[in-house]
C-alpha cells in the first residue's frame, strides 16, 4: 500500500492543506454540477481548519457554517449508496517525491477515517 501513497495539497477556506492520498483507480467520480475529477476526503482533515463548533455541526451533516457546492450520491464497494458534499478547491497537487501532477478537482467529503489514518484520502483515477 505505500507505493500508492501520495503527498495531497489544496486551498481549503483559504488555508494551504497537506494530507496523505491512496491513490485509487477504482476512483472515477466526477461532480455532476462542474464535469470535474472528486477526491474523496475525510472530514477528519476539517478540524484543522474549521472551528470546533462548526467541525462539530459538519460531521453531523449540518453544512450551514460552510459553503458547500454541491452533493453527488455514489455506490461504494460493497454496494452501500451514500450522498456525499461536495468543494469546488480549483487546483489539487500530488506528488509521490519525485513528480507531482495538478488538476482541477473538488473534494467529496465523507465521515470515515481510512486504514486507520494511513491515509486521508482516496485521489482520482485522473492522476494515475
Amino acid at each position: 500500500i505505500n507505493s500508492f501513497l501520495m503527498k495531497v495539497s489544496f486551498l481549503l477556506f483559504g488555508k494551504h492543506i497537506e494530507i496523505t492520498g491512496l491513490l485509487d483507480s477504482g476512483n472515477v467520480l466526477y461532480d455532476t454540477k462542474t464535469g470535474k475529477a472528486v477526491v474523496v476526503v475525510s472530514a477528519a482533515i476539517f478540524r484543522q481548519v474549521l472551528p470546533k463548533k462548526d467541525y462539530i455541526k459538519f460531521l453531523k451533516h449540518d453544512y450551514s457554517s460552510v459553503k458547500v457546492s454541491n452533493e453527488i450520491s455514489c455506490v461504494v464497494v460493497g454496494g452501500t449508496k451514500l450522498t456525499m458534499p461536495v468543494f469546488d478547491v480549483g487546483l489539487v497537487s500530488v506528488s509521490n517525491g519525485e513528480k507531482t501532477i495538478t488538476n482541477d478537482c473538488v473534494l467529496g467529503v465523507v465521515n470515515q477515517e481510512f486504514v486507520q489514518g494511513k491515509y486521508q484520502c482516496l485521489i482520482h483515477r485522473d492522476f494515475v
